[in-house]
């Protein structure tokens, strides 16, 4: 439950001028709640290419948890995927499983999704490719302008959001953010991930690639 007293906005501003003097964390860690904790551990295995380095199962138990907490009856296993073993800022992908959780609709409150981000166009692409060669269709593909994306659905719902940046400098990227095409399109154009792709392995430069037109 969220403390009431920092639902105030002048102490949420007093707040954020005091941690504003500290380092900013990096995302270390996503998980997600499942009834279907195989299935799911699959499914991110296929997609990210990635074995996960903790896999474990419980039998079911009678036994209580502390008030508040998830009931060990409840918790049939969890799972978790390194994304980045690089201490100490490593980015961990984590599934807990739980017995007989049910399934929720995909629009809901609550997290709406989450993106993996690649190093450069070639490694999304050598990704997504090999996705769409075995049956994985993209709800949506899009060019955004400040980075491609493609976005999948996992089979919770969850929204899963495949990327990299359009640009090689965080200046370069900047710069495009602030520019009047992009606030005046902020969602960018869609794409047939077939042919866009098919124009980066055809020799279409990366900054014809990253245009989008005015709305």
């Amino acid at each position: 439950m969220s403390d009431l007293a920092f639902q105030n906005p002048e102490k949420l501003e007093a707040l954020a001028d005091l941690t504003s003097g500290v380092p900013a964390p990096c995302f270390a860690e996503i998980v997600i709640r499942t009834g279907q904790l195989e299935t799911m551990k699959l499914w991110y295995q296929a997609v990210l290419g990635v074995k996960p380095f903790l896999d474990q199962r419980r039998p079911r138990s009678n036994a209580a948890a502390p008030q508040g907490a998830t009931r060990a009856a409840d918790l049939q296993g969890v799972c978790f995927f390194d994304m980045r073993p690089e201490e100490p800022t490593t980015q961990i992908l984590g599934l807990f499983g739980f017995w007989d959780l049910k399934q929720r609709e995909a629009d809901h409150n609550g997290l709406d999704h989450f993106k993996f981000y690649h190093r450069n166009l070639g490694e999304l692409f050598d990704r997504v490719e090999r996705l769409l060669d075995a049956g994985f269709t993209p709800y949506r593909s899009a060019n955004h302008g400040p980075d491609p994306s493609f976005y999948f659905m996992d089979p919770d719902s969850n929204r899963v959001e495949l990327s990299c940046s359009n640009f090689p400098t965080l200046e370069e990227k900047m710069r495009f953010i602030q520019s009047d095409a992009f606030k005046k399109n902020i969602s960018g154009i869609d794409v047939d991930p077939r042919e866009y792709i098919a124009r980066f392995r055809t020799g279409t430069p990366q900054s014809e690639l990253v245009k989008i037109p005015e709305a």
